[in-house]
């Protein structure tokens, strides 16, 4: 199975708030439910563990309230007869690591807060994701679906709107974490400060984009209140 060193953390998840068990390998950490049974052979117990884990390779960037990583997801093998409890898949997301320590220590000084972003970003995800529920499967729990939203859904989703939707949020003593979707495409900045200036066409495409994230905002209830080119 896959083993996390100093430099490689894994976190797995049930789609939600976790607690925290710190492994032998000094900075690395493994986050999943308290008292979780480690193997067994009822469906019913593996269901219940959790079905996804996220293998850190790098950092990407330092941030404010902590650091942003790379990390690549892990699904949990339904019978696994090999000893490897988890299989590696094709789809990558960041993870973005927030400093409990620093987050109380800035609390009302900063503009930036990490709590409120995050939990206007768990709102919006399961507004859109109600109304996707109404409009294709008016007897589906929203709550249900969210428990087994893919990369790929949230993507599509991201697309629809033009608005960052999370995978997932965990926790433990030390930090935050808000998993989201993986763009490699880099900053808008960066591209008009390599082009200097958009052509009218390219403009529109990218307005048209921004325009988009700004209306379903409105049609959430939310004030974005800090945007920028990066």
């Amino acid at each position: 199975g896959l083993t996390s060193s100093s430099e490689e953390d894994s976190f797995s998840s049930s789609s939600g708030m976790s607690s925290s068990s710190n492994s032998s390998s000094g900075d690395s950490m493994k986050l999943e439910m308290d008292d979780m049974p480690a193997s067994s052979s009822s469906a019913a117990a593996r269901q219940s563990l959790p079905q996804n884990a996220y293998w850190v390779q790098r950092t990407i960037r330092e941030a404010i309230y902590g650091r942003v990583l790379f990390a690549v997801v892990l699904k949990r093998r339904n019978n696994p007869t090999d000893g490897a409890e988890w299989e590696v898949t094709k789809d990558h997301c960041a993870v973005k690591e927030l400093s409990w320590q620093h987050i109380k220590r800035e609390s009302g000084k900063l503009a930036e807060d990490p709590i409120k972003e995050v939990s206007a970003m768990q709102y919006m995800k399961k507004w859109f994701e109600g109304q996707r529920v109404k409009a294709t499967s008016p007897m589906m729990d929203a709550d249900a679906l969210l428990s087994n939203n893919t990369v790929a859904e949230s993507f599509q989703a991201m697309r629809e709107s033009n608005i960052m939707m999370p995978l997932d949020l965990l926790t433990d003593d030390r930090n935050l974490y808000n998993i989201m979707p993986y763009c490699d495409g880099g900053e808008l900045f960066e591209r008009l400060d390599m082009n200097e200036r958009f052509s009218e066409e390219e403009a529109r495409y990218w307005m048209d984009q921004v325009l988009n994230g700004i209306e379903n905002l409105q049609h959430v209830g939310v004030c974005h209140r800090d945007m920028s080119l990066e």
